[in-house]
């Protein structure tokens, strides 16, 4: 149980916490930067964090249903910052407030992609061979044995398969 309503109660990012649990990857943190990456106003979750190219792309949604005001405040190194659709095309520039405090006024559950230019483009991508590394390690058992060869793969073509 919880005080207030379940937006109060923050029940949106609680569920999505315990649902995707944070992973780390391997490297190194930029020593300009303190404290969390990325921050949001309540009415905002992060979905994805990610390299494209000489980009950072932030990926957040509304989550509390709601229109109004939002923020995202980036402490990553960048140089400017646009607003894009989710393809990555349709570029406004983002114009930074203080502590680079991205603001922004949003719709119900709508989903808004922040495109931040760095100074570096990332290298060639390497392609995962197996997913031993991103999945918990007691779990991975449980994604070994998995026996089922029907239900790998695409859908079968004829729906009265399953």
């Amino acid at each position: 149980a919880h005080d207030g309503d379940w937006r109060q109660a923050r029940v949106p990012q609680m569920a999505f916490e315990y649902n995707s649990p944070l992973l780390a990857a391997p490297g190194r943190w930029p020593a300009e930067v303190e404290g969390s990456a990325v921050e949001t106003s309540e009415n905002l979750i992060v979905e994805a964090l990610r390299r494209v190219e000489d980009e950072i792309e932030v990926r957040a949604v509304e989550a509390l249903g709601a229109a109004g005001e939002a923020w995202l405040r980036i402490s990553l190194p960048h140089t400017e910052a646009a607003w894009t659709n989710l393809t990555g095309e349709q570029r406004t520039p983002a114009e930074a407030g203080r502590a680079d405090e991205y603001r922004l006024t949003v719709r119900p559950q709508q989903i808004v992609t922040l495109r931040l230019k760095t100074a570096r483009s990332v290298g060639p991508i390497t392609a995962l061979r197996s997913f031993d590394p991103i999945v918990p390690e007691h779990k991975r058992a449980a994604t070994r044995g998995f026996d089922r060869p029907e239900l790998k793969g695409h859908p079968p073509r004829d729906r009265g398969e399953y």
